[in-house]
């Protein structure tokens, strides 16, 4: 009977691997956890547009792999990889500790393969996660930042991107890699957020109150899952 099965299907929700995540109803910012775990020893390779020595990482900065110019020193031409590292890394030394990244005694290595003007090419991605790799135990890279991203297809096994992430997870590194910002649509997600050997993060949205999170919810453009191949 069609209308019994269109009310099981509403009982039950979704059909296929797609669960919808309840919204967070309660912050999970501060907590034993966070107080605990800083990230102390622990290198975290940003790969992004490259890393300014800001005060906020407080001599934690190791130092940066540059695939895009092969210059020597650290450096941001863009931004946006030092924002990045603020989120994971800074010590709030600037702002009397109102923005303080999530590991705030963790150590960035930058591996920049993204230009000035956002953009890279997917040879340099590889690369980067290769140098990684390679680089883990001298440097004590444990965790591999990725807030990058491009299209992603059904066939995750076979994107390049991917597979250099598959590697590094095998070499016992954590990869988080950027959902994207083509939401709010489902099966938005991008690669390498697509990969199922990375922690795909979204966007949040903090409503303009950055020290109360308990009013943060996902931004509107963040990309959605499920991935293409569900």
């Amino acid at each position: 009977d069609e209308d019994e099965a269109s009310e099981v299907s509403k009982a039950k929700g979704p059909v296929g691997p797609y669960t919808p995540r309840p919204e967070m109803t309660a912050p999970r910012f501060d907590s034993e956890l966070t107080r605990k775990y800083t990230g102390k020893g622990v290198t975290i390779a940003v790969m992004d547009t490259g890393v300014h020595p800001h005060p906020d990482f407080d001599g934690r900065l190791l130092g940066q792999a540059d695939f895009v110019q092969g210059l020597p020193m650290a450096y941001d031409d863009n931004g946006h990889g030092t924002h990045v590292s603020g989120c994971a890394a800074g010590d709030g030394l600037m702002s009397d500790g109102v923005h303080k990244g999530m590991a705030s005694e963790a150590n960035i290595v930058g591996v920049k393969v993204l230009s000035g003007e956002g953009s890279g090419r997917n040879s340099d991605i590889i690369k980067g996660l290769q140098w990684c790799i390679d680089n883990k135990d001298e440097l004590n890279i444990r965790v591999i930042n990725m807030s990058l991203g491009g299209p992603s297809s059904k066939d995750w096994e076979n994107d390049p991107i991917n597979q250099a992430v598959k590697a590094a997870y095998e070499a016992g590194i954590v990869v988080l890699a950027a959902a994207g910002n083509e939401g709010p649509n489902r099966k938005t997600v991008g690669s390498p957020g697509n990969s199922p050997h990375a922690i795909t993060v979204g966007a949040a949205d903090d409503r303009e109150t950055p020290s109360d999170p308990s009013d943060d919810t996902m931004a509107g453009f963040s990309s959605r899952g499920p991935t293409k191949d569900g």
